[in-house]
């Protein structure tokens, strides 16, 4: 199963802020509720994959509570009740992305997809 091989994340949380109308108005700068903006996924520790170049992912909070991790590059997509759990989540579902992708490698737009994903991903064999 492809997430028992997900390996361990080192990432970087950046921050933004969230201000009530009274502090705003009152010309206040002080972050209410730190919320993060992205996360750059700089390294994939394991035997299995090798991250070829650092990449972003766009952090969003659902409606539900929910942490949701997505990229502008692939359109893949992760979940999870906590940050650290949409980041494994979005991991998971990129892995798997480059693996049906691997294996069907059999026209044009798949070979550009598959390219585009091994400039950023490498799988050891």
């Amino acid at each position: 199963m492809i997430q028992e091989r997900v390996p361990q994340l080192r990432n970087q949380v950046t921050t933004g802020q969230v201000l009530t109308f009274r502090q705003q108005a009152a010309g206040v700068v002080k972050p209410i509720v730190p919320l993060p903006t992205s996360v750059t996924i700089t390294e994939l520790g394991g035997e299995n994959w090798k991250l070829l170049r650092p990449f972003v992912l766009r952090y969003e909070r659902d409606t539900d509570g929910s942490h949701l991790m997505s990229d502008s590059i692939f359109l893949v997509y992760g979940i999870g009740d906590t940050i650290d759990a949409a980041v494994r989540d979005y991991v998971t579902s990129l892995l798997e992305y480059y693996e049906i992708i691997a294996a069907n490698v059999t026209d044009e737009a798949t070979a550009r997809q598959f390219a585009q994903i091994q400039q950023y991903l490498q799988h050891k064999t």
